[in-house]
């Protein structure tokens, strides 16, 4: 990719490499950095989704992949500006991070939980989770459009 390159021709190589990653796991002598299964099973439904994420980058990119999946997005970068969204939309998911600035992911998840029951949740990290309350995800990052289908096929 020659310079300068705008965000979306970098968003567009970055999930171009992570496709052609997903296609070489499992191959002879590579690390399988992710596993994405397709198991047969149809897309998901179009729901709106509420990703939280500090990084910007990676909310946009998550942005696009859930969008070209036929969802509604809706984006924060922390825990108070999530809390105004679900506040003012109806959201049928929350996928957050863990690692937020200030307020925790998983405190804003119990928060978000409280008000709102029947809100499903994803714990979009990379890293493992001491311990999660039931009826939370985690989609492990790096993730596909594979990976994001599989975890909201998971929440029924």
């Amino acid at each position: 990719m020659s310079k300068p390159y705008t965000r979306e021709a970098l968003a567009r190589k970055i999930r171009q490499v992570l496709a052609a990653e997903s296609q070489r796991v499992g191959a002879p002598g590579q690390p399988a950095l992710l596993a994405p299964v397709n198991d047969g099973a149809p897309a998901t439904y179009s729901r709106r989704i509420l990703f939280v994420e500090d990084d910007a980058l990676i909310r946009e990119n998550t942005r696009e992949l859930l969008q070209e999946l036929g969802h509604t997005v809706f984006v924060a970068g922390n825990a108070p500006d999530a809390m105004a969204t679900l506040r003012r939309e109806t959201i049928d998911v929350m996928i957050t991070d863990l690692g937020l600035p200030g307020e925790s992911g998983e405190s804003l998840a119990n928060a978000a939980r409280e008000a709102l029951p029947s809100l499903g949740i994803v714990f979009a990290t990379g890293t493992e989770p001491d311990s999660l309350p039931p009826g939370f995800q985690v989609l492990r990052k790096p993730y596909d459009t594979v990976a994001i289908e599989a975890v909201l096929r998971d929440l029924g």
